[in-house]
């Protein structure tokens, strides 16, 4: 019976219900700058437009913990270079295929957010690949279809599809 407060107070005082979970020992950061193009299509009133997307750039930085290395976290900038230059906020978690080969692939989720000179909010999915050429040096390709769901520069009741390939760098420090 005493034993069982004073092994509640010391799981506490040790870190709860994480405490089988091993803080990272180091934490991995990356920084990304990739380009792309794709397809775009709007649907409203049961009919679609389609056109090639604005040409766009995708800055982020991540971090990918020691003890869970098969996923990493970014946060970035995508600005469209095209018409309406128009500037946006990224969240983003990759999960890394875990690879010994100087290839490796990736699944993503993310959260697109424009916010000048509109808003529009949606949601991302997507695969990549990664080839090393350095050891701290990758050149990707991914590929992601995202859609906006909300913003000011959807008419009401409609949406936007986006199918999009990005290539670029990642340095890893």
């Amino acid at each position: 019976m005493l034993l069982s407060p004073l092994l509640l107070k010391s799981t506490l005082l040790a870190g709860g219900l994480t405490q089988s979970m091993a803080p990272a020992e180091s934490v991995d950061i990356t920084a990304r700058l990739t380009s792309g193009t794709g397809l775009s299509v709007a649907g409203a009133s049961g009919q679609s437009l389609t056109a090639r997307s604005p040409a766009f750039l995708v800055a982020e930085a991540g971090i990918r913990p020691s003890n869970l290395s098969w996923l990493e976290l970014t946060g970035g900038f995508t600005m469209e270079m095209e018409g309406r230059v128009s500037f946006g906020l990224l969240g983003r978690a990759r999960a890394h295929i875990p690879s010994r080969r100087r290839v490796g692939g990736y699944g993503l989720v993310g959260v697109p957010l424009f916010v000048h000179p509109f808003s529009l909010v949606g949601a991302q999915v997507g695969l990549g690949t990664a080839v090393d050429v350095h050891r701290n040096v990758a050149l990707v390709a991914e590929g992601t279809a995202s859609v906006f769901f909300a913003g000011s520069d959807l008419m009401k009741g409609s949406a936007l599809a986006k199918f999009d390939l990005a290539f670029g760098l990642e340095i890893r420090f």
